[in-house]
């Protein structure tokens, strides 16, 4: 769809690291602002996303007919949290 493609190029980002976002609106369309929960949902369920992705924050953007948007900025508190464990043992 063209608005994916548009927020990719003004977000100087690939189709790979939008990859949930091209899945889920192609299994399901445009589901307007559940789209940014379905996204997450899908991104969350990819085992190979929490094993290989590094980014710590998130931009989430759902657009709807007219006028109608809606966006997220979301931190993985998960990753941090790993990020912080002390060292028990050298």
């Amino acid at each position: 769809p063209k608005v994916l493609k548009e927020v990719a190029k003004s977000l100087g980002v690939t189709k790979g690291q939008m990859r949930s976002s091209w899945e889920v609106m192609t299994s399901h369309g445009n589901l307007s602002g559940a789209s940014n929960l379905a996204v997450l949902d899908h991104h969350n369920q990819l085992a190979e996303n929490l094993a290989n992705d590094t980014s710590e924050w998130a931009l989430c953007l759902s657009m709807g007919p007219g006028v109608c948007l809606e966006g997220l900025i979301i931190r993985d508190v998960r990753r941090k949290r790993m990020n912080n464990v002390p060292k028990l043992m050298d």
